[in-house]
């Protein structure tokens, strides 16, 4: 245990958070970390409130105007009061900024100034460059977390020129990076992260939450395949698709149910019609955490058929739940997934080996089964969310420990 408590501020973009880092969050509070989170939503907005977690409302400048009077009128009577927090705010300035640009810099700042966490941690890359600041104006080491589409997709992107220039510079000032994967960091290395400072801490599942079924299904001659997330071009729902029109045309029973919901949504539906499936695929949109718990329980199978992933959370959860995974070859999937033993892993873009896959499953169950109890094994072994929670705390130490004069 720390000497004192270790207090981290999350940078993140909603409230609550996605899923798998409320759990990640509750698991450190419950070890006794305090938690501050910076929350960009307006100053009328509710924000549920969760236990031994502070909320700073962090608005964005495109906010109502009231909301800006607010946090600059707040911001100077914190100055008055104390001055020195006044002198950090200036010194950690952008020095290449605007008028206009150093307002918004005053303006996002202000609401963090009394703040004094003992790491600053970036949820997301985008913010690591947006908020590159930060940690120079509360005097904290910083980690930044690389977790998918943010290292292996948007910088692709010919539109978003600045943000790839951003993470060079992010991942020079960072005191540690985490890598969801070792496949994420051999990614990001080519945006400057040195590897030296880079940490892979593998996302992780509470086991207790997530279990295998108890009971038959109530049509065991169907495959029942799930898949999980954002309704993306990104994730591959249309190989998805076309390898259940082929299990059809061969005589393969099976159903499709796709959680989740995003801007590719009409898509994904054309693509279901277009192939005559609608009375084999559900689009059940977003669910929560028990929906989706019940949502594994009464299926056979998890496909991932992404082109592009850090280490899908769906996919461990689906392994606790006692499912074998049928993934594409793509990010740090292989480092769950261990091909003919927790699943079976096919190339990217093959609808047709999506379809082999899947009909190895349906046609032996016995195999099937072997394979979801050696997934759930593997992560009860390496992929708890104890497991994670210990490497977490020792990351953040580490870290914090490297101001002057502080033991944890």
């Amino acid at each position: 245990m720390p000497d004192r408590e270790l207090t981290v501020l999350w940078l993140s973009t909603r409230w609550p958070a996605e899923a798998f880092l409320m759990t990640t969050l509750r698991s450190l509070v419950a070890r006794g970390v305090r938690i501050q989170v910076a929350v960009t939503e307006p100053y009328g907005a509710s924000l549920e409130s969760e236990p031994g977690v502070e909320l700073i409302r962090q608005p964005s400048w495109d906010g109502p105007a009231v909301d800006r009077l607010r946090v600059f009128a707040v911001g100077a009577w914190s100055a008055m009061i104390h001055p020195r927090r006044l002198w950090r705010l200036v010194r950690a300035r952008p020095r290449r900024e605007g008028l206009r640009g150093l307002v918004v810099y005053a303006y996002r700042s202000l609401p963090l100034m009394s703040l004094e966490p003992d790491v600053v941690h970036f949820q997301w890359n985008t913010m690591a460059v947006e908020l590159s600041h930060v940690p120079k104006l509360l005097g904290a080491p910083c980690v930044v977390s690389c977790r998918g589409s943010q290292i292996n997709v948007a910088p692709h992107n010919p539109r978003r020129a600045a943000f790839r220039a951003g993470l060079a510079a992010a991942f020079a000032e960072a005191d540690a990076v985490h890598c969801v994967s070792t496949a994420m960091q051999r990614e990001a290395q080519i945006y400057g992260l040195d590897i030296e400072k880079s940490r892979v801490i593998h996302p992780a599942v509470d086991p207790s939450r997530f279990t295998p079924r108890t009971s038959a299904r109530d049509t065991p001659n169907t495959l029942a395949i799930a898949m999980i997330g954002n309704l993306s071009w990104v994730k591959g729902y249309e190989y998805a698709v076309m390898a259940l029109r082929t299990l059809h045309d061969n005589g393969v029973p099976a159903t499709l149910e796709i959680a989740g919901d995003g801007n590719d949504r009409q898509r994904v539906e054309f693509a279901v019609n277009d192939l005559e499936l609608q009375s084999v695929v559900r689009l059940a949109g977003s669910l929560d955490r028990d929906e989706i718990a019940r949502l594994l329980q009464r299926s056979d199978v998890l496909l991932v058929s992404s082109l592009s992933e850090g280490l899908s959370n769906a996919a461990l959860e689906a392994m606790a739940t006692g499912l074998p995974i049928v993934t594409t070859d793509c990010g740090g999937m292989r480092e769950a997934v261990e091909d003919g033993v927790h699943g079976l892993v096919v190339p990217t873009r093959d609808a047709a080996a999506i379809a082999a896959a899947l009909k190895k499953l349906a046609d032996d169950r016995v195999l099937s089964t072997e394979m979801g109890a050696a997934a759930r094994q593997r992560i009860v072994d390496e992929f708890s969310i104890d497991r994670q929670c210990d490497e977490w705390l020792e990351l953040y130490r580490s870290v914090a420990t490297r101001r002057v004069g502080r033991t944890l």
